[in-house]
């Protein structure tokens, strides 16, 4: 980066009168997952606590060929440059999650680095866990919807052109559902590229729109405000706030610091500006429990609990309580909802594929009754 340039040529007796980036291609390094930064933490720990030193430690820790692999050599030489393994972390924003270098941080000024680290793997472990079982309720409904979407566009691009050339040699009047489906696939046939191109198009437009703050954070408003959808995405939203915040909070992060960093963990930027707004409220001396009611954006279980861990010192165990309850909450209300999908998903492929045959067949049966 700019600085770490301008240090290393003014420490060799050089003057830098400017600078500017040259071309080079975007990164291509994804973010590390919580799966890889788990393990990476959990044996940096081990090996600290074994009497290993950082930078070896650093080397010996996570997988070699893993995405954390790429950013480990940074991390290296700045731990050799001097700086602490938070502030070599925090330098790496695109890979690492702010929590973990706030976590870190707090872990160094009390010397209890290794069990910070331990912690930190346990509360990446859990939260890899719950997206995992996320991503396990959605995955079949999705398979199954890009393969009736497949099966349809095959009958539809390929089947029905090969029937419409027969039928068109018998000169009969077709059945209304006939013309139907055959006008549908000569527009699908005529109008591919266009079509293709009008989804690219919204896809790309919508996504743009998405990425912006402000129609990204609208967007995301009404999401959590639909019947049945924004109930989940609240329930996991407050599992990711809830098992950040209170892995920062048992790690000895202050609440002004561990707050902002909860937030910035929730997927749903409408719900995390909400949540930002209680640091605020903290900062002039309110309590945790009168700032999170206040926010008006946690379920009333949710408040109550966080009310009694506050007023019994057992807030990061009440936390852990709370990720866990939505956590589980939010995967039973995506397992039901897959389990209608599937059954629902089939009867509309079974009913177009219906359609598609029966529109096919008619005009030959009723021909062959006429013979």
């Amino acid at each position: 980066d700019p600085e770490e340039l301008r240090a290393r040529l003014e420490s060799a007796g050089g003057v830098v009168l400017s600078m500017r980036r040259g071309f080079s291609l975007p990164r291509l390094a994804a973010r590390v997952t919580d799966e890889d930064l788990a393990l990476w933490a959990g044996e940096l720990a081990v090996l600290l606590r074994a009497g290993v030193p950082m930078v070896e430690a650093l080397s010996m820790a996570g997988d070699p060929h893993g995405a954390l692999a790429t950013v480990t050599p940074a991390l290296l030489q700045r731990i050799q440059e001097g700086r602490s393994l938070s502030q070599a972390i925090s330098a790496e924003p695109g890979a690492f999650p702010a929590a973990l270098a706030a976590g870190l941080s707090a872990g160094e000024r009390s010397g209890e680095l290794p069990s910070v680290l331990q912690r930190l793997s346990e509360h990446l472990e859990r939260r890899s866990i719950l997206a995992d079982r996320v991503r396990s309720a959605l995955l079949y409904p999705a398979v199954l919807a890009m393969l009736a979407t497949a099966v349809l566009g095959f009958l539809i691009g390929y089947v029905v052109p090969s029937f419409a050339a027969v039928l068109a040699d018998t000169h009969a009047q077709l059945p209304t559902v006939t013309r139907w489906v055959l006008a549908a696939s000569g527009f699908a046939g005529s109008h591919a590229l266009t079509i293709v191109v009008c989804i690219a198009g919204a896809a790309a437009g919508i996504a743009t729109l998405c990425r912006r703050p402000d129609t990204g954070t609208a967007l995301d408003r009404v999401l959590a405000r639909l019947p049945w959808l924004g109930e989940v995405l609240t329930r996991t939203a407050v599992a990711a706030w809830s098992q950040t915040l209170g892995m920062l909070v048992a790690g000895a992060v202050p609440l002004v610091e561990a707050l902002p960093l909860a937030a910035g963990a929730v997927g749903n930027r409408w719900l995390a500006s909400r949540l930002r707004a209680i640091t605020s409220d903290v900062e002039q001396g309110e309590g945790l429990a009168r700032a999170v009611a206040r926010a008006a954006v946690l379920p009333e279980r949710v408040v109550r609990m966080v009310a009694v861990g506050a007023e019994t010192a057992e807030l990061p165990h009440m936390l852990e309580q709370v990720a866990r309850l939505e956590g589980q909450a939010a995967q039973s209300r995506l397992e039901a909802a897959s389990r209608l999908l599937e059954p629902a998903l089939m009867i509309v492929m079974g009913i177009a594929v219906a359609i598609v045959l029966v529109a096919m067949f008619l005009p030959i049966v009723e021909l062959a009754a006429t013979l």
